[in-house]
């Protein structure tokens, strides 16, 4: 309540009463729905969420990425590939330049 407060003149106050009624409204949504997948590859652990889609442009340039669905860049020239076969079953790899 203190940012409230604070910058009350930026937001009216029933602003704040409608956000919490509507937090409570739709919590219970989320309640039993996990929020992210994890995976353990070469050590290190990747949350599937935070992967980029690879889309066509990239498959153009790079027709070696043409089978593998997302990846996660680790620095500038490597990183992390996904490929999706099944909604259980991925293949993980990892590439370099």
């Amino acid at each position: 309540m203190l940012e409230q407060r604070e910058f009350d003149y930026l937001v009216p106050a029933d602003y704040w009463t409608a956000y919490k009624r509507h937090q409570r409204d739709v919590e219970h949504i989320y309640d039993d729905t996990p929020e992210a997948s994890f995976i353990r590859y070469k050590g290190e652990v990747y949350d599937l969420g935070e992967f980029e889609p690879i889309d066509t442009v990239m498959r153009l340039h790079f027709p070696e990425l043409t089978y593998w669905g997302s990846y996660q860049a680790d620095g500038c020239d490597a990183g992390v590939l996904v490929r999706y076969v099944s909604c259980e079953t991925i293949v993980v790899g990892s590439y370099c330049s």
